[in-house]
Formats: structure tokens, sequence, C-alpha cells
């Protein structure tokens, strides 16, 4: 059987019976505020940068890596710093979180990307539509590839690295760089996704978006591969490491 580590595990303790519900509430809340930022940092240098107010590509995925490397900091040791239910996913999956967690961690990050996507909407208004993630059509010029396949693929091949990324920081999780690295990761992936496909990677920038928008082109494709990506990421990481250890 594959089992994570009980670090981030919420349960019932006798000696105090209320610790695990502040830790569930200190969980909440840390998902709600970090994917809060994450999509509002994110969105606004995708629309910024689709636009262009001031932003250039560059400029445009370092937001997205900056931010998740801040809030990675700042709420890794209250929460693990998911932000993403397909992260959750591959720790619920692997046993690191319990189910319960699992529920409040989506729920807490889907109304912290609905809170960022209502600001964002109403700074940017009809221009919201250009947080959307898409395949840019110079790339479908270069391969005999689909659009669907060109999500499929990418999405589930970095959604993999990104589930290993995390997992591997966990397990040096005392370092203090670990934001940084997270950081770095986090943009080498975003600087070629970002250009194949609007880097989706996280399922809240994926269907909130959608959501507000009504616009669902190709958003089940996204999120079947990034869930898809994670929960492999998340086995095959575990495996690796148990035999290691063993």
């Amino acid at each position: 059987m594959i089992r994570g580590s009980e670090t981030g595990c919420c349960r019932r303790s006798d000696d105090n019976i209320l610790s695990p519900t502040n830790a569930m509430k200190k969980k909440f809340a840390a998902e709600f505020i970090g994917t809060f930022f994450l999509i509002f940092v994110s969105g606004s240098a995708a629309i910024m940068y689709a636009v262009g107010i001031k932003f250039d590509y560059l400029t445009t995925v370092l937001a997205f890596s900056a931010v998740l490397g801040v809030c990675y900091t700042l709420f890794h040791k209250v929460s693990g710093a998911h932000f993403n239910p397909a992260i959750s996913f591959g720790y619920f999956m692997t046993a690191r979180i319990s189910l319960a967690e699992f529920i409040i961690y989506s729920i807490s990050q889907f109304l912290g990307g609905v809170l960022a996507c209502v600001m964002l909407r109403v700074i940017f208004a009809a221009k919201f539509t250009n947080f959307l993630p898409k395949v840019y059509s110079e790339i479908l010029k270069y391969d005999d590839l689909s659009a669907v396949a060109v999500i499929a693929i990418f999405e589930f091949i970095f959604a993999f690295l990104m589930m290993c990324t995390y997992l591997s920081l966990d397990r040096t999780s005392n370092r203090k760089n670990s934001g940084l690295v997270m950081a770095m990761s986090y943009f080498v992936m975003c600087s070629i996704l970002y250009a194949v496909d609007g880097c989706g990677l996280n399922v809240i920038r994926i269907f909130v978006p959608a959501l507000f928008s009504q616009v669902w082109t190709d958003t089940i494709v996204y999120i079947i591969a990034v869930f898809g990506g994670c929960l492999c990421g998340s086995i095959c990481y575990s495996l690796l490491t148990e035999n290691a250890a063993g």
C-alpha cells in the first residue's frame, strides 16, 4: 500500500479535542488566501499581457511563478500550500491527507478562486476572457496534432512534474529556500507551457474563469489532463521513494 507522510493529516486527538478543528480552520484559511492571490495576480498578469498593458511574456511568466513561490513560503507549513484541487487529489490518493481535508481544501480553493475572479471581472470587464487558457495557433502550424491532443500531452506532463516537485519539497521542507525552489520550478514550467496552451496546470485557474465567462472550449480536457498528471505523479513518486526507503 502506498502511504504518504503523516504531516498535514487532520486526526482527532484525545489530548486536545479542539486542536484538529482549529488546525482545519487554519488550513481552510491558508488555502483560501493563497488561492485568491495566486489567481488574482496570475489573472491580472495574463490579462494585461494579452491586451498589451506594459506586460511582456517574461514578466507574465515571472508573475505566475513569483506569486506561487511567495504563497508557498507563507503557507506551506500550515496547509502544504496546494492552492489546486489536483495537487490535493494527488495527496489524498497517496494517503498524505484525509478525505475531509481534501474536501475542505477543494472548497476553500474554489472560493478563493471565485473571489479573485469576481475582482478581476469587475476590474477588467470584457477583457476578463483573456485569462482563459488556450492553445496558440502558432503551435498548431508546426505539427499534425489537434488542440485537444496538445493540451492533453503538455498539461499531463507538466502536472506530473509539478506534483513531483511538491512531494520532493515536502521531504526537504526544513530548507529555507523551498519557496524559491518552487518559484523557479514553476517559472520553468510556465515559460514553456504558457507559450503552448496558456498554462492551465491549476484546476481553479482553468475552471473558475470558464465558469465566469461561460466559455468552455477544451476546459474538460485541461481538467482531466491536470488531474491525471497529478495522480500519476503522486503515485509514481510514492512508489519510487518507498522503494528507495526500503
